[in-house]
């Protein structure tokens, strides 16, 4: 390749990388929480084992209702506490949905994975996911979800 076209493709490139982190900064569904002890989810295992997942920072009183975007999943089985760490295939999930401002109803998990641990001093689930929903979005995040005592 000749000079001038390496250096116009590699601005190029460098312009499309700084748009698609630009465009990433602003989604907060790619976005990691600030450190390792904000709180960004919530679990329980009422009536099945279920975690919810936002892109801000939540505690279990402020409550989730509202928040969007926010991922729930609920395994089949309430996984393992004992574990160090572990990956689910979301595909096997009893239960994956994914509330966006895109759409009134929330979007299914269709593929991805799901890693978490739990830290039993602090009962509280940490990791993260990285899915494709049934519309063809992604989405990628960090978590860290405490124990929440349902209402009902």
């Amino acid at each position: 390749m000749n000079p001038l076209k390496a250096i116009v493709s590699s601005i190029i490139l460098t312009a499309s990388l700084q748009a698609a982190s630009d465009a990433d900064a602003k989604n907060p569904v790619s976005a990691k929480p600030d450190n390792d002890t904000e709180i960004n989810g919530l679990w329980h295992d009422k009536d099945g084992f279920g975690i919810w997942i936002a892109t801000v920072a939540r505690s279990c009183a402020e409550g989730y209702t509202s928040v969007k975007p926010l991922l729930f999943i609920s395994p089949a089985a309430k996984p393992d506490q004992n574990a160090k760490s572990q990956n689910i295939d979301l595909r096997k999930m009893k239960m994956c949905l994914y509330f966006s401002e895109r759409s009134p109803l929330p979007e299914k998990c269709s593929s991805g994975t799901f890693t978490y641990r739990f830290e039993k001093d602090k009962n509280q689930y940490t990791g993260g996911f990285s899915i494709q929903l049934s519309s063809g979005h992604k989405a990628s995040q960090h978590f860290r979800a405490e124990y929440c005592k349902p209402s009902r």
